[in-house]
């Protein structure tokens, strides 16, 4: 982010009128990182605000202190105090910024995230002071704050961060979240959505209604503490509805195959590692020699996303992945290394990744995640219960596993009832599309078994028990399997 942006014009009111209301301030910058800020009201006055950036060379990035000064003089004189005509409030920021700018601002960080952009200052109690608390919070007794950090640092912060948290209205949170709804997306060219299709019109929505949870989490929590008088404001914003999350995309078995076989021998063990555990790149990463368990064939994931560990089955291929990942080294190097030894890092994970993708010929649309999707989707259609994969994966609540994974489930509504359900006319039973490709499948060229009474009066049934004898080895035998074609067997 570049210290220096477009200036606005703030000196008469004439100019301040002619402004947009928003719920972020109009710049208007005196030197490189120095500005004064109006923030328009839609009655009374609005506010001055003061602000200074620098770059931190340890993170490489761009960080803010910002400051509430007072009310601008539109419709009421300028009393110097809680009033401010242009020049006062120029004035009040230099000399705030003069006396505060040399102070060593590392030391401003040391209770708050690493990362965040933006340390609020000041006796008012401002939106910013209620996320900085949450982020406090979660960094003590919750998960990680990585996620709501990035919320906070891109759409909370830099927008609505100097409100007073007893002045926010839900007029303004309402205008926030359409902002935030026409946002691009970080990947994107930096330009707000032009004609945006209907799929990305719901992504920028559901992305919308995740930030509000975020600032909502953040405004309770101040409020139990008697930090904010009222949760009104909040309270009567309502998330934008009907958000269907797109469809997850997993790897078929000949995909998989072709990008094991494409990808380099480091990287090739972190994509097996990920088709046999379903963990993310950073839960990889962050593995060591030490976390399978030789006696059981366990592999302990350490906390990551969520606050809590977990313990992980391997089928039998992932068993011989990492024996051999670990055998004869010591328990605290890396479980998965690069060339030369070095742990791996999310960008370098990414680069391989797409290039990976494009030798295998697969959509752009595939990443490392979704190797992850490809680990659950084919557990949840080889019939394992929701809850079980719920936990696998390490998620909290089943809710999320549900909506991308039960409409692949073989047991789940339509094909549950016709599995279950009586039939009462013999020879007219309905079987679904699913089941019967499964039993296509299954079929093959070998020949039918003779048809008994059971399967003539329920061919679903039939269906499901043939899927079942598929997933537990009896079939023929199958294609070669990822270590097969990796080598390792």
């Amino acid at each position: 982010m570049p210290l220096r942006s477009r200036t606005f014009r703030l000196e008469s009111l004439a100019e301040r009128s002619q402004l947009q209301l928003r719920v972020w301030p109009y710049w208007g910058y005196f030197g490189r990182g120095r500005a004064v800020g109006y923030l328009p009201a839609r009655e009374g006055n609005g506010t001055w605000q003061a602000r200074y950036a620098w770059r931190d060379y340890d993170t490489k990035r761009t960080r803010y202190r910002q400051l509430h000064l007072g009310y601008a003089d539109d419709r009421s004189e300028s009393d110097g105090i809680r009033v401010l005509s242009f020049q006062q409030a120029v004035s009040a920021a230099k000399h705030w910024i003069a006396t505060n700018a040399d102070k060593v601002v590392r030391e401003d960080f040391k209770a708050s995230p690493d990362r965040l952009i933006y340390l609020p200052v000041g006796d008012v109690y401002t939106v910013a002071h209620a996320v900085l608390d949450y982020l406090r919070y979660a960094m003590m007794y919750r998960k990680a704050p990585e996620v709501p950090m990035y919320r906070a640092n891109r759409y909370i912060l830099p927008h609505i961060g100097l409100i007073a948290a007893d002045e926010l209205t839900s007029e303004q949170i309402r205008e926030w979240m359409e902002m935030v709804a026409e946002y691009p997306a970080q990947r994107g060219t930096g330009r707000r959505l032009e004609n945006p299709t209907p799929e990305q019109r719901q992504r920028r929505r559901n992305t919308a209604n995740a930030v509000l949870s975020t600032l909502t989490a953040a405004l309770n929590l101040a409020f139990r503490d008697g930090k904010i008088s009222t949760d009104a404001a909040w309270r009567r914003v309502q998330k934008y509805r009907a958000i269907h999350r797109s469809r997850v995309r997993y790897l078929l078995e000949d995909e998989a195959r072709r990008l094991v076989e494409v990808s380099p021998p480091e990287f090739r063990s972190l994509v097996l590692g990920a088709l046999y555990t379903g963990c993310r790149g950073g839960e990889l990463a962050a593995m060591t020699a030490g976390s399978l368990d030789v006696h059981t064939d366990r592999l302990y994931v350490a906390p990551a996303k969520s606050n809590w560990a977990r313990w992980l089955a391997l089928p039998d291929e992932g068993v011989e992945l990492f024996r051999e990942l670990s055998d004869g080294r010591d328990p605290n190097d890396p479980m998965f290394v690069r060339e030369g030894g070095a742990r791996w890092k999310p960008s370098a994970i990414q680069a391989l990744m797409v290039q990976a993708r494009r030798k295998a010929r697969l959509d752009d649309g595939v990443t490392f995640h979704t190797l992850r999707h490809t680990y659950a989707s084919y557990l949840v259609m080889a019939g394992a219960s929701l809850l079980a994969v719920m936990k696998l994966l390490g998620h909290a609540d089943i809710r999320l596993v549900v909506q991308c994974y039960a409409h692949l489930s073989p047991d789940f509504l339509a094909d549950t009832l016709r599995v279950n359900f009586p039939r009462f006319k013999v020879g007219n039973s309905r079987v679904s599309r699913e089941w019967r490709e499964v039993s296509n499948a299954l079929g093959g060229s070998r020949p039918s078994p003779a048809p008994e009474a059971e399967e003539l009066l329920n061919p679903a049934a039939a269906a499901a028990a043939r899927w079942s004898s598929r997933v537990r080895g009896t079939s023929p035998a199958l294609p070669l399997t990822y270590a097969q074609l990796a080598g390792k067997v």
